[in-house]
């Protein structure tokens, strides 16, 4: 997709069509979910709602959020306090909870459940974290909220959650549980019922299990046990159906294939069409099983189904003889398309009427280049369960592996993480040739032409233990669900068997190297592959077509099971636990105790508790709740750490469950936004393939898009980083600001790390992202904390330009670079110095001693004891010799001025890993602060973000002050003629301190020379014109009334009239040389810009001077002085009326004096 280019579809901030929220009164956004169109596809994200926060702001103290960049912290500090109670469960029974505190209305509760009485049905509130105001305050300086997570449809629903549901709901419970320390759980009388809390879920041995592990373990599946009869585990082959095909189906000259499909499977014939040159015809017949005979398969003695031929319901499309398919399945009504084409393959899902249309009018739902996939040659894998899409493209040696994930209804394709190199785990002769999911599971199974095959998990990025060696040719490889198993066709070993059918257990290729699978039978040849379904009933079917007999076969296979090895669906009622889980969940990916000094301030806080609300009785819901607690794998944690557990009936909630309660804690209200504003990661910026794009305020905004050649001021100017911005430049103007980056493979708990190193939520972008930088910040104590979280970017591919790119921003800006991959001691250490080495080719990092300050901490991984002191010197020892033998420049050391250090990681959540941060913040705290000031490291992050995209390799701080150079030259007519600038008064941009000198009446204007011109004391006649205007200006805001001006001596009154507009022109002036002065200073003083910007001021200064110097020249009406500018055009004028105001001394004795009214 082109830079500028976008086909979004979905909400972005503040462009929801029919946003309920609106109607709503006193409910606020604080986090929105969107569907962020970028790049490299849609993708979900979590953003604060800047719109929606402003407004609460500035409706609980108006004037805290002037502007978009701009929050007064200190103000709504020292102003008021909040108690916020948080609140979540089921949807319906919020909505009444708020109602019976009086947060709602009939109206608005019917608005937020999408029930509008007058326009029928109407959108529902979107999934999100809200704010819901107390209809009565508290106290005048307190206010009562309750947050409120506000969740999508089947968040609770344990057998219907989606995978990305799942994780939506595990972000919004961290967010919730940061924000609030007292929460309410409100479980309706259906999902209190189904609570399994029979067990407490107690586990003595917790300590061993791992964390990535409990998420498997909450599914909603039972363990299906063996029976004593007979041997388990064994696959075998019966007869099963058997299709004959009319021959008017498949033409003699035809091609025909099945196609596969978990519940339905069809037949594809394609037809050259003499009529249409250079078009195929393709049929599709989809099987049909008889509801009476599907209703019967499986019962005990039931006569086997037999399925037909479905003519009526069949799919027809054409296609050019110059694409081809890829890839075909059946899914439910629809048919799921791969199709290449010249220069791209593009994915197409459709129903049997739209298929045509689709195919030959449409993009599809997905358009893939070769170009950016390295190539036309790729495997597919989809498994319905889970919705995943899987592809293996690239280039011999350089494969990759990308997945997509569909929607619930297979009618949007996103993409579901970044494109994951295979290269590490394959040698240059090996290829990836086939690949299938594990069903119901995030893993897939990928087979290579040496022969092996090998289990991926998706969510660890990282292959299992142990793999399958074939020695012969796999024709097909085909996962079978019922059980759990994978089936493999391979040649037999006699002419008499052609092919044999072969079967592993999944659970033997995770932990045994083995040779072969077991033998369960010879097979018939077949015409084209085959294929595994159920056809929507309970057995399983190896079907096959021979072309031959024109039969289609479909043989039953039978499996004793093996032990609890087996998953199947529960035929219970499904549990609703993961209102409980979530904790659990939150426990085991957020750290549960923020580091020292990293804790949001309060006024007042109270020990953290959960108070479950239900109209049915919990009686052992406090079992259960301590068993979560015994199964987390942490080092122990005092009380206080987790929340106590609280059960309440309905009557009782508004009595417990209330902000106002003496048990809910109390925190300052700025100082709690700020905690907010911390709380969501900001993408920062996203890499694809070679290209680098920018996010605006965190999401892809193709207005913003920028070239690469543009300027760096403009490039800088464009860029946002979202609610971060007035956080960083109004937070704390004297804190100094400390930047951790973390950079290496996925897979390694890079981001789980961290999260728990720096306080953040990392997690919740999820590796399912696109590539790129992703940002958050915490405030400590001491000073302001930006973490950055680069993410699919590797220090190790010298060749590759962005990730060389991203390598040298986090090297350039940050204190700490906490480097994690998969290392081998002697192949990986080359890799890291050439990686360092490649940045050099960009920015001399001795020309900008500003940058480059950082330590380089690389961390070994499963490096632990006994033999990690070995490894590690080993791993330094190769480091050593390898920056000896490449780096004759010594540019590595210049690179970190603060070192290398190589360490051991522990076992994530042993107590190791926790004592292992304590090293790490204080090499984080070693040196000096990356930047004095948040307002400083703004500036130079953008500056340093716009040399990237515009391969500017100039010093920084010379760019500093040539940026900065030009934002003062802009500035400054407004600062010389009003004392202000656009922003409002005149400020140290370094610190965003306002500048004060003497008592310049801002509200008083001067005339100020065009700054273009070269020598702006020349004037021209239009010039000296608008010089008399202001002149008559300031004369009419300094003079006095005539009759004073004639009492006394003009030329004493010019004088005075002078005196006054110079003095307070010099305090302008003064408070402009400050306010340059101020932001200069920090700069080289020979940078070409900053020497232009001082003289163009010295320049404006003296035509200034000039132009308010008064002529006092005689009037040529009458004898007071001219007070027009000097050197002005036309005649003197006095700027009176020229009449004499006093009595005339001409008049006779006796007569009324009149007014002289002579000149």
């Amino acid at each position: 997709m082109a830079e500028g280019a976008t086909n979004n579809k979905w909400p972005q901030i503040r462009e929801r069509v029919d946003d309920v929220l609106d109607q709503v009164p006193d409910l606020f956004r604080l986090v929105d979910l969107i569907q962020d169109d970028g790049p490299d596809g849609i993708t979900e994200k979590t953003v604060i709602d800047q719109h929606s926060l402003q407004l609460l702001l500035n409706t609980i103290q108006p004037g805290s959020w002037p502007s978009t960049g701009e929050i007064h912290f200190q103000d709504l500090d020292s102003v008021l306090s909040i108690k916020p109670l948080g609140i979540y469960g089921d949807r319906r029974e919020i909505v009444r909870f708020l109602q019976r505190m009086g947060c709602l209305d009939n109206n608005s509760a019917a608005l937020i459940m999408g029930q509008d009485s007058e326009n029928g049905c109407s959108h529902s509130l979107p999934p999100g974290l809200y704010l819901a105001l107390l209809p009565n305050e508290l106290e005048k300086s307190i206010k009562g909220v309750y947050i409120v997570y506000w969740p999508e449809a089947t968040t609770w629903d344990d057998g219907a959650i989606s995978l990305a549901i799942r994780h939506n709901r595990t972000t919004f419970m961290r967010y919730l549980t940061k924000m609030t320390d007292q929460i309410v759980g409100l479980i309706s009388s259906s999902q209190a019922r189904a609570l399994n809390v029979k067990n407490s879920g107690s586990n003595n041995n917790s300590s061993t299990e791992q964390t990535t592990e409990y998420y498997t373990n909450l599914s909603s599946f039972e363990l299906v046990q063996s029976d004593d009869s007979g041997e388990t585990g064994i696959i075998s082959v019966h007869p099963g159906f058997n299709i004959s095909i009319q021959p008017d189906l498949v033409p003699e000259k035809s091609r025909v294939c099945l196609i596969s499909g978990e519940r339905n499977v069809g037949l594809l014939v394609v037809e050259h069409e003499s009529q249409s040159r250079g078009f195929n015809h393709h049929h599709i017949y989809p099987f049909t099983i008889d509801k009476r005979d599907t209703s019967l398969c499986g019962a005990a003695g039931a006569a086997e189904s037999q399925p037909k031929i479905d003519i009526q319901h069949k799919f027809e499309f054409g296609l050019r003889r110059d694409r081809s398919i890829e890839f075909i399945h059946l899914i439910r009504d629809k048919c799921l398309l791969v199709i290449s084409e010249r220069g791209r393959t593009r994915v197409y899902v459709q129903d049997n009427l739209m298929i045509d249309h689709a195919i030959n009018t449409t993009h599809g739902k997905r358009t893939l280049s070769h170009d950016s996939m390295g190539g036309s040659q790729c495997h597919f894998a989809l498994d319905e369960g889970t919705r995943l899409f899987a592809i293996v493209h690239g280039k011999k040696g350089d494969q990759k592996l990308s997945t997509y994930v569909f929607d619930e209804s297979f009618s949007e394709l996103r993409s579901w993480n970044s494109p994951i190199s295979l290269r590490g785990w394959y040698s240059k002769q090996t290829t990836v040739t086939k690949i299938c999911f594990i069903p119901g599971l995030e893993e897939v199974c990928l087979a290579d032409t040496s022969g092996r095959m090998h289990i991926y998990s998706l969510t660890k990025q990282q292959f299992c233990k142990g793999h399958l060696q074939i020695e012969r040719l796999v024709f097909d490889m085909l996962p079978n669900p019922d059980p759990s198993s994978l089936l493999l066709i391979v040649p037999g070993e006699t002419p008499s068997s052609s092919q044999v059918l072969q079967a592993i257990q999944w659970e033997s290729l995770r932990t045994e190297q083995l040779v072969a699978g077991a033998f369960v039978a010879e097979l018939a040849p077949s015409d084209g592959l085959r294929i595994v379904s159920s056809l929507g009933t309970n057995t399983m079917h190896l079907i096959s077509f021979s072309r031959g007999s024109r039969t289609i076969t479909g043989p039953t296979l039978n499996t004793t099971q093996t032990g609890v090895s087996l998953f199947q669906h529960a035929g219970l009622e499904e549990p609703c636990n993961s209102l409980l889980d979530c904790h659990l969940d939150v426990w085991s990916r957020y750290p549960i105790v923020a580091p020292e000094g990293m804790t949001l301030p309060s006024r007042n806080r109270e020990p953290k508790e959960l108070m479950l609300v239900s109209p049915v009785p919990l009686t052992k819901a406090q079992s259960y709740f301590s068993g979560l607690m015994s199964k987390l794998v942490a080092p122990k944690l005092s009380e206080a750490s987790l929340l106590s557990l609280a059960v309440l009936d309905s009557a009782e909630d508004e009595l417990h469950c209330h902000p106002g309660s003496s048990k809910v804690s109390q925190f300052s209200l700025g100082a709690y936004i700020q905690e907010l504003l911390c709380l969501v990661p900001l993408h920062l910026m996203v890499t694809k393939g070679s290209q680098l794009y920018f996010m605006y305020g965190g999401v892809w905004s193709p207005s913003h898009a920028m070239p690469s050649d543009g300027d760096i001021a403009h490039i800088t100017d464009t860029l946002s980083l979202g609610w971060y911005e007035p956080l960083i430049r109004f937070h704390s103007p004297s804190k100094p600001v400390r930047i951790v980056s973390s950079i290496g493979d996925r897979g390694v708990g890079k981001t789980y790390s961290l999260d728990h190193l720096a306080n953040t939520s990392f997690g919740a972008c999820g590796d399912r992202h696109s590539q790129g930088v992703w940002l958050s910040c915490t405030s400590t104590n001491e000073y302001f904390l930006v973490a950055l979280d680069f993410k699919g970017v590797h220090l190790m591919e010298p060749n590759n330009e962005t990730s060389t790119l991203m390598g040298l921003f986090s090297a350039a800006i940050s204190n700490l670079v906490i480097l994690r991959e998969n290392f081998t001691v002697t192949y990986y250490s080359s890799r890291i110095i050439a990686g360092l080495l490649s940045f050099a080719k960009f920015m001399d990092p001795d020309d900008s001693p500003v940058l480059f300050n950082s330590t380089l901490t690389i961390i070994v991984k499963d490096a632990s004891d006994p033999n990690s002191n070995v490894i590690i010197k080993e791993f330094s020892c190769e480091l050593q010799k390898h920056i000896e033998h490449t780096d004759e420049r010594n540019v590595v050391p210049s690179l970190h001025h603060g070192g290398i250090q190589v360490i051991p990681w522990p076992v994530i959540n042993t107590t190791d890993f926790y004592a292992m941060f304590t090293h790490l913040h204080k090499l984080l705290l070693k040196g000096q602060p990356a930047h004095p000031s948040g307002s400083v490291f703004l500036h130079a992050l953008k500056i340093m973000m716009a040399k990237i995209k515009a391969h500017d390799w100039a010093p920084l701080d010379q760019s500093l002050a040539t940026y900065r150079a030009k934002k003062l030259l802009g500035r400054l007519p407004s600062a010389l003629s009003d004392g202000r600038d656009e922003l409002g008064s005149l400020r140290n941009m370094q610190t965003n301190e306002y500048l004060c000198v003497g008592h310049d009446r801002v509200n008083l204007t001067f005339w100020v020379p065009t700054l273009g011109n070269s020598n702006p004391e020349v004037s021209t006649s239009e010039t000296l014109n608008e010089q008399s205007l202001f002149m008559k200006q300031l004369v009419d805001s300094y003079g006095t009334d005539l009759e004073h001006r004639q009492r006394t001596r003009d030329s004493d009154y010019v004088k005075t009239i002078q005196k006054r507009i110079h003095k307070i022109l010099e305090q302008r002036l003064e408070l402009v040389q400050q306010w340059a002065m101020a932001n200069t200073e920090p700069f080289p003083q020979d940078n070409q810009h900053i020497c232009e910007f001082l003289q163009k001021l010295a320049m404006a200064k003296t035509a200034m001077r000039n132009a308010t110097l008064i002529c006092a020249s005689q009037c040529n009406q009458c004898m007071l002085l001219c007070l027009n500018v000097l050197h002005h055009s036309g005649e003197h004028d006095c700027w009176t009326n020229h009449i004499c105001i006093f009595d005339c001394d001409l008049s006779r004795p006796g007569e009324r004096r009149e007014p002289c009214g002579l000149p």
